[in-house]
């Protein structure tokens, strides 16, 4: 059984402006993007920059993706190949 909330649940929730769901998906899914985007960019600051952009792109598509949002920021992140910093 699944602790907290799903994906689902949390992006339900920021759709209908609730912050701290918005936190708590950034919360479970910074670590993963860092990590993705160091296998691509040498730098920690710019690693860092991307990860916030592919997490606003998210935040201002989530009404028609908000039930996908887990395939949205991995496809967000599979942009990181093209950044170069």
């Amino acid at each position: 059984m699944a602790d907290g909330p799903t994906d689902e649940d949390l992006a339900w929730l920021v759709q209908k402006g609730d912050q701290q769901a918005l936190s708590a998906l950034m919360d479970r899914y910074t670590g993963k993007l860092l990590r993705y985007g160091g296998r691509f960019l040498a730098s920690n600051d710019g690693i860092a920059d991307v990860v916030q952009n592919v997490f606003v792109s998210a935040y201002e598509n989530i009404r028609s993706n908000g039930n996908k949002i887990f395939r949205t920021l991995m496809r967000l992140g599979g942009s990181l190949p093209g950044y170069t910093v």
